[in-house]
């Protein structure tokens, strides 16, 4: 980033330096320093939509869901709040759109609520709930817990 000064820092581990990696690759899924999944999930649409081409929509809702979605909803509580969420939604839809020969300018807002199908927003949005509920302990004395208390109007 120009403008911006950069100071070198090393971390020591028992006297050794701990040298940064640009990517790594975490229980099968690459990610880089900027957590993007993008480049993943691109390739992922893009199988979702040569299925659809040579087979039916179950078959690519099945490829969808087991390649797409599965990548995509593994680690949203580490990701979500990534930079390129917005880039996920997008390939998200066009996944979808191809599963039905949907036209790209085809809003999905209905489609999505009938295959019951969240999106990357939402899905985002229900595992950070869960994550505090089941750690509602470590919310006792936070306001975000009585936040999610008070606009929470589901049990969970």
């Amino acid at each position: 980033m120009p403008h911006v000064r950069q100071e070198e820092t090393s971390v020591l581990i028992k006297g050794k330096e701990l040298i940064p990696e640009d990517t790594t690759e975490f229980l099968g899924i690459t990610l880089d320093a900027k957590l993007q999944l993008s480049k993943i999930l691109s390739s992922a649409a893009y199988a979702v939509r040569k299925i659809r081409n040579l087979t039916d929509s179950e078959t690519a809702r099945l490829v969808y869901f087991s390649y797409f979605h599965s990548v995509m909803s593994y680690g949203i509580l580490l990701w979500g709040n990534a930079a390129d969420i917005e880039t996920i939604f997008v390939l998200q839809k066009r996944a979808i759109r191809s599963i039905y020969n949907l036209s790209p300018r085809h809003s999905l807002r209905d489609k999505f609520m009938e295959i019951k199908v969240m999106t990357v927003p939402s899905q985002y949005i229900y595992e950070n709930i869960l994550y505090a509920h089941k750690n509602k302990n470590m919310f006792q004395n936070t306001v975000i817990f009585i936040i999610l208390i008070l606009e929470t109007n589901t049990n969970l």
